[in-house]
């Protein structure tokens, strides 16, 4: 059975000093891979957000508003950027078409984004220092 490397150098006819001296190959492979596997996919909704943002260009909000067609306002825009607010689900199939990205990523990462928005914390509801006041009669 032939190895991934060896099967890439048949494949793709790489420079004759790269066939030559295989441990080089491997060494180049195995950084590309290492590489490979440290990037993760983005966690949360904000952080794909942002990286979707980059990837097109860091286009600023008023430009992505236009490309909207003004359905989305540039400060809501910034918002979702920066992860202070989730917005409707329509608002980040906007957002994302006017960054050119695939919407299909995105619905599951809102999903659990409103799902972290919307549980109680652990510790309970908020209750006064003192008790509940006296209720009436």
């Amino acid at each position: 059975m032939t190895s991934r490397p060896t099967a890439c150098i048949r494949r793709f006819g790489l420079p004759p000093h790269l066939r030559r001296n295989p441990e080089v190959l491997r060494r180049i492979w195995e950084d590309a891979d290492a590489r490979h596997r440290r990037k993760s996919q983005p966690e949360t909704l904000a952080s794909a957000l942002r990286y979707l943002h980059r990837r097109a260009g860091s286009p600023t909000p008023p430009w992505i508003s236009v490309s909207s067609g003004h359905v989305l306002p540039p400060d809501h825009i910034a918002g979702l950027l920066n992860g202070t607010t989730t917005g409707a689900l329509e608002d980040i199939q906007l957002l994302v078409q006017a960054l050119d990205g695939e919407y299909t990523y995105f619905e599951p990462l809102w999903h659990q984004a409103t799902a972290e928005r919307t549980t109680p914390s652990p510790a309970g509801p908020w209750r006064p220092r003192g008790g509940l006041p006296p209720g009436p009669g």
